[in-house]
């Protein structure tokens, strides 16, 4: 099976597609499509202003390629002084847990040792 058809686009302009179909599948071919798939050429402004953009980007990019110096904020004094008394603070602190934990732990191990074992008898009614 083969065949042809065209059509005028936007532009005005007249396609045409010539096909053919067999066990291989459907093949076109274009006539009058060279316009559609040559690539659009820059304008003398749009080559100058990419060329002075790609100056310009390269300068920079020289002038950062370098090595920066890094500028690390440091504490000032009273930040210093600050941060060690909340040290000094956040060590009491975890002595007084550590110290109420083992307290804990001490009053559940003498709860546990003086305690009457509650057995449960599944034969009674409670």
């Amino acid at each position: 099976l083969s065949g042809s058809y065209s059509f005028v686009d936007p532009k005005h302009k007249v396609r045409t597609v010539q096909y053919t179909a067999d066990e291989t599948g459907f093949h076109a071919s274009l006539i009058n499509y060279e316009d559609t798939i040559a690539q659009p050429v820059d304008s003398e402004a749009v080559r100058l202003a990419k060329e002075k953009h790609f100056l310009l980007y390269h300068k920079i990019a020289e002038a950062n390629a370098h090595g920066v110096t890094v500028n690390l904020p440091r504490d000032s004094v009273s930040v210093g002084r600050a941060k060690d008394r909340h040290l000094q603070l956040y060590h009491k602190i975890a002595d007084e847990h550590a110290a109420i934990a083992a307290q804990r732990q001490a009053e559940r191990l003498v709860y546990e040792a003086t305690s009457v074992v509650n057995d449960v008898n599944p034969d009674h009614a409670y």
